[in-house]
């Protein structure tokens, strides 16, 4: 008999187990697992013809980037393609792109959308709040949808919308009396599950008191008049106009993937932008568009991919198919407690019912397991197939497996217990022998295998078969030497037992170290019956060791020796010179402005530009000579006799290769190094001594103009006192008010009237009095403190403008002077545009300088932020043209608006034949591109002849006038510079 009141507990405790883990990630992702694989089997093919996905893919990108430019385009083109597709006939455009944030192009944008009531933006769901006009909550309002109380929806802190003006005509449809449409914002949300796949779309939104719908559901409505909504509590659905759509307790309804990946048609958006625009050949058949909702979006720029069942999706795909399920009511209905009740009661009591006469054997309950197994399956495929309904499917499996197993294990209880205790002890026996993490092998007494436990075969890689009966030394290495191997003999033959550390040798040949252990086993006679050998593979071990010496003595990023090994051979060297009388030569490397490099492009690239140096170095160097890193960008170099002329000549090598570009990905990088020369015995024996001479001649390096060496000298020590001094000083000089900034007229060659003015900074030290910028600036951009300076700088400069309007002066431009390190930041155009908007200071009125070597640190970085911030209206000159190394095409690229000619062509300009050749070249260069001159330095009427008879376009310097505190600049205005 197997009644089925004995089978009710057991299904109970199966159900209750089955519950408990259907609360673990585990049992979920295997569970959307298993029903990604039924939803697959009975998926139909879908070919809809009535959406299309724009595709803005790399090739669009790039066959539109001589038409349009770089991403991001300028919103016309969007305008454009809206009015193209309105006039083709489409139903409605959503747009997958948060326009967010103002562009060129707005305007046009948002004309068309006044033209297309069918427009639809894409809007984001913000988890934290976000301040609103009161205006902006009105329009948002005026858009938001009235939803029943009980429609579960997703809730967010804030929307992130798109710019008011592009929605606000489809929103508000008040003036022309129309009834209020579903076109406006819809937000772009999916919602991932445990196992980050996206199945289900949650229909509606909400932040505060607002709801909006998913951009898919916006389209869907968008030429529509808005329908009311209905929440069906009891079926779980969502009624909308003719549709009814099943969603689930958080108001998400599950899509219905398709079988085929084709089902949504997709068109890439260089064709529809190049017919929009009327390109030659660029038609389009416009009865193709009639009708459809086009989802326009992007596989290219800030690719967003989305996991699904079918693999990843285009997020632009994924609302189209959105947009179907809705359109179509393709939707899945959520698992509901009346199909999984269906369902565990065909998988579990149908079977119990069919089999509760049989006794009970392994037999039997095989069957009905593999029955209900079949059942819950065939069943549940038929709700998918016929109903599109959901069920808990590992569930109904789960509970009919752990049934049949509670139900085996009670079958199996009574026998284990009769031999629980005679396999005891033999258990434990096994138990170590097989879970040993060390290798266990067993020989009779000829010494032949006879046992081997899994760790044998998990170090060795042999198997049983392989090894039985054969002998051990199949498992030796040739690397152990032989007196080792005879010690070994000769300790087993006298005491019967042996341990160290040798070498093995595993089934492919490789050797490693081992750590060896044998025992003999011996009978009541004493008679040797078996061996026992224990060993471990301490590969992992000996490896740290070996990493722990390495890290000990090596630096783990360059792999160059570090500050201990460099120690080790100064001591060598040294010693080895005063055995023989001669110079041992310390250098000091150091990268120019490489704290720019880790700052602006990261430290993944700061580090790949260290190995690269690092390997420069080491192919330099000569036999005997050793680099070195202490850290950072501190490289030292170690010379053994080696003289001055020999080390001036290493580092001139150094400093040739260091200035050759370095290629890091797609950057170009040109960098410079500073170098600083210790002589052993002149300037001491130690490397505490020998460092701190090196590091006072780098410092005096860097001090000379950087990419130099210096050798060592007494009054660097001086210097570098003087240097801390001034650093030490200016952490301070902010903060008491120190700085001042005056400003010097640039004044137009031909009508001798100022055009503009540039800001200098000067420092009123309380005790060394006006410290000019040659002395400080270097060391602010050495320190660090460049930045907090150059910020002060801009913000003053742009106080002093609004203060000049204010009373009543002519406005005319002021050139700001931008560090290295200023216009590395990522944040700087941001900055720009609050600090203008603070002051209310047209972008016009600014005009940013920097030096031709500033420009050259990064090209394509200069080029994007050039670019970002004329867009804004601000100008910029190339400073101190002429002493760099631009290329004429990276200068084209630049497009600056000023090139300024630095004072040292203009200084001897009546004199040198030369500075005439160079300063008339730039002239006409600049001319050729576009930009105006500006010769900086001019103090002499023949200075000003030569420049003004040769077409400079402003001049600026002491022969016109010094710069001036701010407060005499209104007297500037109106004068003839006569």
């Amino acid at each position: 008999m197997f009644p089925a009141v004995r089978s009710l507990p057991i299904v109970f405790v199966a159900l209750v187990i089955s519950w408990l883990l259907s609360l673990s990630t585990p049992y979920q992702r295997l569970a959307l697992w298993l029903d990604d694989a039924q939803q697959g089997t009975v998926a139909r093919e879908y070919f809809f013809k009535d959406s299309l996905v724009v595709d803005i893919d790399e090739e669009s990108l790039r066959k539109l980037e001589p038409f349009l430019g770089v991403w991001p385009y300028k919103r016309d083109i969007f305008a454009l393609v809206a009015d193209y597709l309105g006039e083709a006939g489409v139903r409605s455009v959503a747009f997958d792109i948060l326009l967010a944030e103002r562009r060129a192009g707005d305007p046009a944008l948002a004309q068309a959308a006044e033209r297309n009531r069918n427009l639809v933006f894409a809007a984001a769901g913000l988890s934290y709040p976000l301040a609103i006009s009161e205006a902006e909550r009105q329009q948002l309002l005026a858009a938001a949808w009235t939803l029943p109380a009980a429609l579960p929806r997703e809730h967010w802190s804030a929307f992130s919308l798109p710019l008011p003006e592009f929605w606000q005509p489809s929103a508000v449809a008040a003036a022309g009396g129309e009834a209020l449409t579903g076109a406006g914002p819809g937000i772009v949300s999916v919602w991932p599950d445990v196992d980050g796949t996206v199945r289900r779309i949650p229909l509606f939104h909400q932040a505060q008191e607002s709801s909006l719908p998913t951009l898919a559901l916006a389209a869907l409505l968008a030429s529509e008049p808005r329908p009311a909504a209905d929440y069906l509590a009891a079926t779980g659905e969502l009624k909308l106009g003719r549709h009814v759509w099943p969603i689930d307790g958080n108001g998400r309804a599950t899509l219905n993937y398709p079988r085929n990946p084709d089902s949504i048609r997709t068109a890439p958006f260089y064709v529809l932008a190049l017919a929009a625009m009327g390109a030659s050949g660029a038609q389009l058949d416009t009865d193709w568009l009639r009708g459809k909702v086009v989802f326009i979006g992007s596989s290219a720029i800030q690719a967003d991919s989305v996991p699904t069942p079918r693999g990843l999706l285009p997020g632009a795909h994924v609302l189209a198919l959105s947009y179907e399920n809705l359109a179509n009511d393709l939707f899945l209905k959520p698992a509901h407690w009346l199909a999984n009740a269906g369902l565990l009661a065909v998988a579990l009591f149908l079977p119990l019912g069919l089999l509760r006469r049989r006794a009970p054997s392994l037999a039997v309950i095989a069957s009905g397991a593999l029955t209900g197994l079949l059942l819950a399956y065939v069943s549940n495929l038929a709700l998918l197939s016929v109903w599109q309904q959901q069920s808990s499917l590992l569930f109904a499996l789960s509970a009919v497996i752990l049934s049949g197993l509670l139900q085996l294990a009670m079958l199996t209880a009574v026998d284990a217990r009769r031999r629980k205790d005679a396999e005891h002890q033999m258990r434990i026996a096994a138990a170590v022998f097989d879970a040993s993490k060390e290798a266990i092998f067993v020989t009779d007494a000829d010494r032949r295998v006879v046992s081997i436990n899994p760790a044998f075969t998990e170090i060795t890689g042999y198997q049983t078969s392989e090894v039985i009966g054969r002998y051990p030394r199949v498992l030796s290495s040739r690397r152990n030497e032989l007196g080792t191997r005879q010690l070994m003999r000769e300790a087993l033959s006298q005491k019967g037992y042996w341990r160290g550390e040798r070498y093995g040798r595993r089934k492919n040949g490789e050797t490693y170290p081992q750590w060896l252990s044998i025992s003999s086993v011996a009978d009541a006679q004493g008679k040797v019956e078996k061996w026992i050998a224990i060993f471990s593979d301490i590969s992992v071990p000996k490896a740290a060791e070996a990493q722990i010496s390495f890290l000990a003595h090596f630096d783990p990023l360059t792999q160059l020796p570090n500050r201990n090994l460099l120690q080790d051979r100064l001591n060598l060297s040294v010693a080895a010179a005063s055995r023989h009388q001669q110079n041992v030569i310390l250098m000091f490397l150091d990268l120019d402005r490489f704290k720019n490099i880790n700052d602006s492009l990261g430290h993944l690239i700061g580090d790949q530009l260290l190995k690269q140096l690092a390997q420069r170095l080491t192919v330099l160097l000569r036999e005997g000579d050793s680099a070195s890193r202490l850290g950072g960008d501190e490289f030292v170099l170690l010379l053994p006799n080696t003289d001055a002329e020999g080390a001036a000549h290493v580092a001139g090598r150094i400093l040739q290769s260091v200035a050759q570009p370095f290629y890091i990905g797609h950057h170009e990088l040109n960098v410079s190094a500073s170098i600083g020369i210790a002589e052993y015995p002149e300037n001491g024996s130690t490397l505490d001594d020998l460092s701190r001479c090196a590091d006072s001649a780098l410092y005096r390096a860097k001090h000379a103009g950087r990419n130099n060496y210096q050798f060592y000298t007494a009054e660097m020590h001086e210097r570098a006192c003087e240097v801390l001094s001034i650093e030490n000083s200016l952490r301070h000089a902010l903060e008491r008010g120190e700085f001042l900034i005056h400003y010097q007229p640039q004044v137009d060659a031909r009508t001798r009237q100022m055009v503009a003015l540039e800001a200098l900074i000067r420092w009123q030290h309380p005790v060394w009095g006006l410290v000019s910028p040659d002395q400080f600036i270097s060391i602010a951009e050495e320190s660090g403190q460049i930045r907090e300076i150059g910020d002060w700088v801009l913000k003053e400069v742009l106080a002093q403008i609004r203060a000049w309007r204010a009373a009543g002066l002519p406005a005319v431009p002021v050139a700001v002077n931008l560090s290295l390190a200023q216009f590395r930041q990522n944040s700087l155009c941001d900055q720009l545009i609050d600090s203008l908007a603070a002051s209310g200071v047209e972008p016009a009125m600014l005009e940013l300088e920097l030096t031709e070597s500033i420009a050259m640190e990064d090209i394509s970085f200069t080029v994007d932020s050039m670019d970002r911030m004329r867009a804004l209206g601000i100008r910029f000159a190339i400073d101190d043209f002429g002493t760099g190394y631009s290329s004429l095409s990276h200068l084209k690229r630049f497009r600056a608006d000023k090139i300024k000619i630095d004072q040292s062509f203009v200084r001897n300009l009546s004199i040198d034949n030369d500075d005439r050749a160079i300063v008339m070249a730039i002239i006409n260069l600049a001319h050729n591109l576009g930009s105006r001159v500006v010769a900086e330095g001019v103090e002499t009427p023949e200075q000003l002849e030569f420049l003004c008879a040769n077409g400079c376009d402003e001049v600026q310097g002491y022969y016109f006038q010094r710069p001036v505190e701010a407060e005499k600049v209104a007297l500037l205005f109106g004068r003839n510079f006569t």
